[in-house]
């Protein structure tokens, strides 16, 4: 495993273990007031959210990169839903409410739109990052060599069952890892956020949460370029 890949996997247990402390001690607290469904709604996604983390280090550690996007995808929506409630009690009534085994209460779109309309980069990056990993779930082609275990040189295609452990996988990789870590830290914000309409959120656990945004936006900014996902500005 390179380098890279192990600081970054290392990061995600470190968020998750901090995401898993962070929600015992809200719990705790929320025992002494009267809370609703845009506490329990929050709570309810985001313990989702961390064993999808979870899901992701074990595939990525397992060589299985195009699996570890799939999981990506569910876990960018919860995310999205839970910085979509925002504050909103009545998104996560409607959430609770919701009928349809076909239909999301809300298009991912929409939501994106919602949450990032005032930082038009960010929106576009989220549409972007929403596309390829839908490609991949869905077995789009256009998803190439990131969706499917092969390799295209000319009018030459070479494929495998396994996994193809090269420059192109590891950077693959490199970006999953740390993509996720960091809207495993976004959704655990919007939580935060949500679960202080009803109590005191301890002000060290609001620090560490802050510090480890930054951190992981930061490593992963590091790993990527270490690894060529992405280039100088």
């Amino acid at each position: 495993m390179s380098e890279e890949l192990s600081e970054l996997l290392q990061m995600s247990r470190t968020a998750r273990e901090f995401c898993q402390r962070f929600l015992l001690s809200c719990l705790s607290d929320s025992k002494r007031y009267t809370v609703n469904e845009l506490f329990s709604v929050p709570l309810i996604l985001i313990t989702r959210i961390i064993r999808s983390q979870e899901a992701i280090e074990f595939l990525l550690e397992k060589d299985y990169s195009a699996e570890a996007a799939v999981i990506a995808l569910t876990q960018f929506e919860l995310r999205l839903d839970i910085l979509y409630i925002d504050t909103n009690v009545r998104r996560a009534t409607q959430w609770i409410k919701h009928k349809s085994k076909v239909y999301h209460p809300w298009k991912v779109n929409d939501k994106i739109d919602k949450v990032y309309g005032l930082d038009p980069k960010r929106r576009d990056a989220q549409h972007e990052s929403f596309q390829m990993l839908s490609a991949v779930k869905h077995g789009n082609p256009l998803s190439g060599e990131f969706g499917f275990p092969v390799r295209m040189k000319g009018n030459k295609i070479s494929g495998t069952t396994g996994q193809i452990n090269d420059s192109l996988t590891l950077r693959y990789k490199v970006t999953i890892c740390g993509f996720c870590v960091y809207q495993l830290l976004e959704a655990l914000e919007g939580v935060s956020r949500t679960f202080s309409k009803f109590i005191n959120i301890n002000n060290d656990l609001s620090q560490e949460l802050a510090h480890l945004l930054q951190q992981s936006k930061e490593k992963m900014a590091q790993s990527m370029l270490r690894v060529g996902a992405i280039s100088n500005p």
